[in-house]
């Protein structure tokens, strides 16, 4: 996540600072692993950004792929990354950009 995140927030809000402050899980708070999570799972996020994630509706964070549901592969969930592309996040730990029109998570 280091590398695909250069070091930098993946959500870039208004408030973001920029800054990888911690790892989210994109799995909901009962489902998330806390060993070894597949980098698909996970995303960094600034301190803001990563409470104003855990304070969205959760239809909206769902739609923006910040959580996904149980079951579903993360890394065929589209990631809303850094506020400007659809992506997905693969378990590699690589990033694959999707074509313009591919962003329902």
């Amino acid at each position: 996540m280091l590398a695909r995140s250069c070091g930098h927030c993946e959500v870039l809000t208004e408030q973001c600072r920029y800054s990888f402050d911690r790892l989210v899980s994109r799995r909901r708070r009962s489902h998330a692993r806390t060993e070894n999570p597949s980098p698909a799972e996970v995303f960094a996020a600034c301190t803001a950004c990563a409470e104003l994630v855990a304070n969205l509706q959760p239809q909206l964070a769902t739609r923006a792929g910040y959580v996904i549901d149980t079951g579903r592969d993360p890394a065929l969930a589209p990631f809303h990354w850094r506020a400007s592309r659809w992506v997905l996040l693969g378990h590699d730990g690589g990033l694959t950009e999707l074509a313009q029109g591919a962003q329902s998570a």
